[in-house]
């Protein structure tokens, strides 16, 4: 058993035994307040923020609860209130970490973004696609693709972490699944991807014999709707997106190559290339997951992006020109993270982008389950 684990469970046996042996209220309240101690020491001595995260997932879904049984059971007599409260906390508690981690996952949604433009003569549906980051292929992945093709889309966008696993064998043995999958996508002005964080050198090959192109780092297509309406979409794979959002002066002129373009759809897996202020229309990207868990008041909890929280989901206007489009995304973090969502669903985003009626719009955005 990891030491964490050991730890704990050796805490709540503890401090039930202490709490048999003196029921009171102010005795149930100190052992929460030894548990939480204990937890919270283990959880900030792990390896790395994901494995502590994990075990915080653990103390407040598992040994917290656990801890409040124990206390209503022993003090229905002596404090039928305090009992019943602490047994209503512990349902609550397991009632929260069951629906984060086995409903709110595959709650897929599809959430709409309307943008005006002064740079197009009629509508231009993008769908996108960001982190379906998983380790199986299967039922809700299945799912996933068949919503995004049904959008209607004409021209679909996949910003990276594609697949999340340690093994190369299994890493293609997933691609092998995924692809007949990413067939079903047939846009009008072709569908689009560029690398993240979790996606290995030959993530290209998993796009091979199907109708998606993955873009190289730096990489651009110029599309053409019809001989007075051409668009580009520019690619930029994880590494070089964080070298604009340093403002690498040398990845900002990659970016530009584009400036004289109609309509400029930038593609990256992180978010934090817009910090950099690449001259482009639309930023297109993904990586934050949305927070994967959010807060009421609060919002989400990590981004691992340095652009504000604020900006970590949903459409923004950004302050010079322009906007930025980041998809809370499919699937979760793996390997060590706990793999849970709370208030934070996963989605596919549908841009419309339309003709510029009145004045700039700062993006317009509703939602529709999927």
């Amino acid at each position: 058993m990891p030491l964490f684990h050991l730890s704990v469970t050796l805490t709540l046996l503890a401090v039930a035994v202490w709490i048999a042996r003196r029921p009171s209220v102010p005795t149930l309240l100190l052992a929460m307040v030894v548990l939480a101690g204990v937890g919270l020491l283990g959880a900030g001595a792990s390896s790395n923020l994901f494995e502590t995260m994990r075990h915080l997932a653990w103390l407040v879904f598992v040994y917290a609860p656990a801890l409040l049984v124990v206390g209503a059971l022993l003090l229905r007599r002596p404090a039928p209130w305090t009992a019943f409260a602490a047994g209503l906390c512990a349902v609550l508690a397991v009632g929260l970490g069951a629906w984060a981690f086995f409903v709110e996952p595959e709650r897929l949604e599809v959430t709409r973004v309307e943008i005006e433009t002064p740079k197009l003569e009629a509508p231009l549906r993008v769908a996108l696609l960001a982190d379906l980051q998983t380790d199986r292929v299967g039922a809700y992945e299945r799912r996933a693709l068949e919503t995004l093709a049904a959008q209607d889309a004409d021209l679909v966008l996949f910003a990276g972490d594609y697949l999340q696993v340690a093994s190369e064998a299994r890493w293609r043995e997933l691609a092998d699944l995924l692809r007949p999958l990413l067939g079903l996508l047939d846009p009008p002005l072709g569908a689009y991807a560029v690398s993240g964080d979790t996606d290995p050198a030959a993530w290209r090959t998993l796009f091979d014999g199907t109708p998606v192109r993955a873009l190289r780092s730096g990489e651009s297509v110029t599309l053409e709707r019809s001989p007075r309406e051409r668009l580009v979409v520019l690619g930029l794979g994880a590494s070089d997106a964080r070298a604009i959002g340093h403002r690498d002066p040398h990845a900002v002129a990659a970016a530009a190559t584009a400036t004289d373009e109609p309509l400029r759809i930038l593609l990256a897996h992180p978010p934090d290339v817009a910090l950099g202020r690449p001259p482009v229309d639309l930023i297109a990207a993904g990586h934050t997951h949305g927070g994967q868990v959010r807060l009421p008041l609060v919002g989400p909890l990590v981004t691992f992006s340095r652009v504000p929280r604020s900006w970590a989901a949903g459409v923004t206007a950004l302050p010079w020109g322009g906007h930025l489009v980041v998809s809370r995304g499919v699937g979760m973090e793996r390997g060590e993270a706990p793999r849970l969502r709370f208030l934070c669903r996963p989605e596919i985003v549908v841009i419309d982008l339309v003709p510029e009626a009145s004045g700039p719009s700062a993006g317009r955005t509703t939602q529709a389950a999927g």
